[in-house]
């Protein structure tokens, strides 16, 4: 299998709805969180590495009309 280059951001999301979810984005070719949600030019997101409402570890592809807030955690 290749190796795809990545740059993990790790966030905690809240949705319109209310959920909260935290993961990992991957961010690489973009300098900030902001521009990868502003110039990826897709309307969906894949935040893998996920945790919500009980499951741990998985993968959600997740339409950004359905982001209230994203705050980007802190890098180990």
């Amino acid at each position: 299998m290749p190796d795809y280059p990545t740059k993990e951001t790790k966030v905690k999301i809240k949705l319109i709805n209310g959920g909260k979810l935290t993961g990992v984005i991957n961010t690489v070719g973009y300098d900030r969180l902001s521009d990868f949600f502003e110039k990826s030019g897709s309307t969906f997101v894949k935040v893998y590495k996920a945790s919500v409402t009980g499951n741990k570890n998985t993968t959600i592809i997740l339409n950004k009309s359905n982001i209230l807030y994203i705050i980007p955690l802190e890098q180990k």
